[in-house]
C-alpha cells in the first residue's frame, strides 16, 4: 500500500490484529520491506502487528527531493507512524535503518517500547571512512554496475552469494535501479554516521546484533553501541555477514522474538 505523508508516498504493509503490540521492520540501504519476508511468519504468528515500510527512495517510496540526512529519514518513520494512528512500538532496523533507528531513538524515545540495532554503526574508524570514499570515487568514475559486486561481497559472505540467500537479488536489483542522486546521499550518509556521544540519551530497552562475518560493520562496531546504552544486549550470530535476517533468517528471528518476549508492557 502507499500513504501520502504530504511531500511524498511511502509503500508499506501493516497486517496482524489492531489491538497487538506493534514491530516496525526498517530494511537495510538497497532493500525494500520485502527484506523481512522471511520474519513475517514468525512475528505474526507470535502474536505481533507488523510495519514494513520501504525507507525513502527505495522500492515503492519517493522522496521530498534535495539532499537529506538519517535524522529526517528517522523523521519520515515519525510520520508514518503518525499518519497510521500508531503510537508506541518496538523498532528493528538493520544497517541503514539501524542508523536511522539511533536517530529515532535518540529524539523521540516516547515512541518506542524498545529499539533492535542489527548489524550497526555509530561511527566509523578512519580506515573504514577511507574506503567509503574509495567506493564514491570508484561510483563516479565507472557508476553503480562496477561498484555492485564489490558492495555485494561486503554485504554477504561468499556462501551467502553462492547459495543466492533471500536478500542477495533483491538487493542487486536496488542497488542497479535507485536514482544516482539517492544513492549517493544514502551512500554519504552513512560514511558520516557519527551518533556514538548521543546514544546516552537512548533510555529504552536495546538489542545490538552483530554477524561475525559482517565486514561492512563489523562486531566491534555494534559492541561500541551496546557500551553507550545504558542495559543493552548483545547477540552475535556466528558465520554470517552483513545480513542476517536473509542469511541466518531462523537464528536472527529467534534472538529477535526472544527479546520482544521480554519487552512487553
Amino acid at each position: 500500500m502507499l500513504i501520502d505523508l504530504g511531500d511524498f508516498e511511502v509503500g508499506y504493509d501493516l497486517v496482524g490484529p489492531v489491538d497487538a503490540p506493534v514491530v516496525v521492520l526498517g530494511h537495510c540501504f538497497a532493500a525494500d520491506r520485502t527484506l523481512w519476508d522471511p520474519q513475517m511468519p514468525a512475528l505474526l504468528a507470535a502474536g505481533y502487528r507488523v510495519l514494513r515500510h520501504d525507507a525513502r527512495g527505495h522500492g515503492e517510496s519517493g522522496t521530498p527531493g534535495g539532499w537529506f540526512t538519517l535524522a529526517e529519514m528517522a523523521e519520515d518513520v515519525v510520520r508514518l507512524l503518525d499518519a497510521l494512528d500508531l503510537h508506541r512500538v518496538h523498532f528493528c532496523g538493520i544497517s541503514m535503518s539501524s542508523m536511522i533507528g539511533q536517530h529515532l531513538a535518540i529524539r523521540h524515545g516516547d515512541r518506542l517500547r524498545s529499539l533492535v540495532l542489527s548489524n550497526t554503526c555509530s561511527v566509523y574508524t578512519p580506515e573504514q571512512r577511507a574506503g567509503w570514499t574509495a567506493r564514491f570515487e570508484e561510483l563516479a568514475d565507472h557508476g553503480a554496475e562496477a561498484l555492485l559486486e564489490g558492495v555485494m561481497v561486503r554485504w554477504f559472505t561468499p556462501e551467502s552469494l553462492a547459495r543466492e540467500v533471500h536478500g542477495v537479488a533483491l538487493m542487486r536489483a536496488g542497488f542497479l535501479a535507485m536514482a544516482d542522486d539517492v544513492r549517493l546521499n544514502i551512500m554519504t550518509n552513512l560514511r558520516d554516521i557519527d551518533t556514538t556521544r548521543q546514544l546516552h540519551r537512548i533510555g529504552v530497552p536495546t538489542l545490538v546484533i552483530a554477524g561475525a562475518r559482517d565486514v561492512a560493520t563489523p562486531p566491534d562496531r555494534g559492541e561500541m553501541v551496546r557500551a553507550e546504552i545504558s542495559g543493552a544486549e548483545f547477540v552475535l550470530l556466528p558465520d554470517v555477514g552483513h545480513i542476517p535476517p536473509g542469511e541466518a533468517p531462523e537464528a536472527f528471528t529467534a534472538a529477535l522474538l526472544d527479546f520482544l518476549a521480554r519487552r512487553q508492557g
